[in-house]
């Protein structure tokens, strides 16, 4: 089963208040260690989760296709995600295709969920240990539980 969401109007992109997380998640197929990238939310209705990397193509999707690719192959515009054998399989519209451990996907999703609005500065270790990244940013406290529903 494939889920297909709809690509969100330049317009909602321009209102929309994002927190970024710049976290390790891509391991290249084959590659050794792992490829930076980043993943953001965006605080507008509906929550938008943005997957990608400054030097190649990024990816918006809907905060429930993103929650469902864990379990359900998932279409946005021309970027799908499918889930793996340890991790979600994210190619891109221009055919560049990245991993990112089920793992990554899990803190990222608890995490989210578990902000509160204006909260900001907290700190985040990687599960590997190599990296300590600070959770920082405008937050604009709009639904910030992933359920579609302000708290």
């Amino acid at each position: 089963m494939i889920m297909r969401f709809q690509p969100r109007p330049q317009a909602a992109r321009q209102r929309a208040t994002s927190l970024w997380m710049p976290l390790p998640l891509w391991r290249e197929p084959g590659g050794e260690g792992f490829e930076i990238g980043h993943l953001a939310f965006s605080t507008a209705d509906p929550l938008v989760v943005v997957i990608g990397r400054a030097d190649a193509p990024a990816a918006e999707l809907p905060w429930r296709a993103f929650e469902a690719a864990a379990k359900h192959t998932v279409s946005c515009g021309r970027t799908v995600i499918q889930p793996g054998a340890d991790g979600l399989l994210v190619r891109f519209a221009d055919e560049t295709l990245w991993r990112m451990l089920y793992r990554a996907h899990h803190f990222f999703t608890s995490r989210v969920a578990s902000l509160l609005p204006g909260e900001q500065g907290q700190q985040i270790y990687d599960w590997d240990g190599a990296l300590t990244m600070l959770l920082s940013g405008e937050h604009g406290g709009g639904c910030t539980d992933g359920t579609g529903h302000g708290r």
